[in-house]
């Protein structure tokens, strides 16, 4: 028999998930049947193409503009969505500041992650299932990259995740993060080049390619997914080997 992942019947926020490697989790679980709600600074008119373009593979994801630094409207996002939507299953904390002052990166990487787990926490201890996932970077590993306020806020956010982790087994919720490694967005292609990326990052990893956001994406549904049930506390490490085996 094979495994199917469906997750028809469910609901999941997931934030940044208007474009990049966001939109690629929402595609995912949009494919695998959820209701996927995009928590999103950006407005509908910058989102609403990528979003239509996932309704030939499942339910639209709908998308709610919200500033994740407010603890407020992370409150208000999550009691929306059970009001609306009746529940939620499955929350993604993908959104992050990247460069910016250290209390906002401080607010959307750490503080967002704590409000918006807590808020789901409650409708997930009802119901007695929940899977959250949070998204950290391998920089907290390897000590590496371009922005020292990313990585340190990411650091606790990975701390985070643990102690959530601990807090909410008990009531069914499984809480586990993913540390992604250099992941070819089109932001990174715009900024750096891909070209000048490609040369940079290749040497390092040992599966010998980039990694493209359909390869956290995949890793986030099995998160998401029932097959993932025995995982709790854990950041998984999805860099292609570069942290644990660079060849340099």
């Amino acid at each position: 028999m094979a495994w199917n992942i469906d997750l028809t019947g469910q609901v999941a926020i997931v934030t940044g998930g208007g474009r990049g490697l966001g939109l690629a989790i929402a595609k995912e679980l949009t494919i695998a049947g959820a209701q996927v709600v995009v928590a999103d600074i950006l407005p509908e008119a910058e989102v609403a193409g990528n979003l239509d373009a996932l309704s030939p593979l499942g339910l639209r994801p709908i998308h709610i503009p919200m500033d994740l630094s407010s603890e407020e409207e992370c409150k208000a996002l999550v009691k929306k969505v059970v009001d609306t939507l009746g529940q939620v299953d499955i929350l993604v904390n993908n959104a992050a500041l990247h460069g910016g002052e250290w209390q906002k990166a401080f607010e959307v990487n750490v503080l967002a992650h704590f409000y918006l787990n807590s808020a789901a926490y409650e409708d997930m201890k009802a119901r007695g299932y929940g899977k959250i996932v949070n998204i950290t970077t391998s920089g907290t590993f390897s000590g590496g990259g371009g922005d020292i306020k990313y990585n340190a806020t990411k650091g606790a956010a990975d701390s985070l995740n643990r102690y959530l982790a601990r807090r909410f087994a008990a009531d069914g919720i499984n809480v586990n993060a993913i540390a992604p490694g250099p992941v070819l967005t089109e932001m990174m292609a715009n900024y750096h080049g891909e070209d000048v990326f490609a040369e940079h990052y290749i040497p390092q990893m040992p599966i010998k390619r980039l990694l493209k956001p359909i390869d956290i994406a995949k890793v986030a549904l099995f998160l998401c997914s029932p097959l993932s049930d025995a995982l709790c506390g854990e950041t998984i490490l999805a860099d292609g080997g570069r942290v644990r085996l660079n060849p340099s």
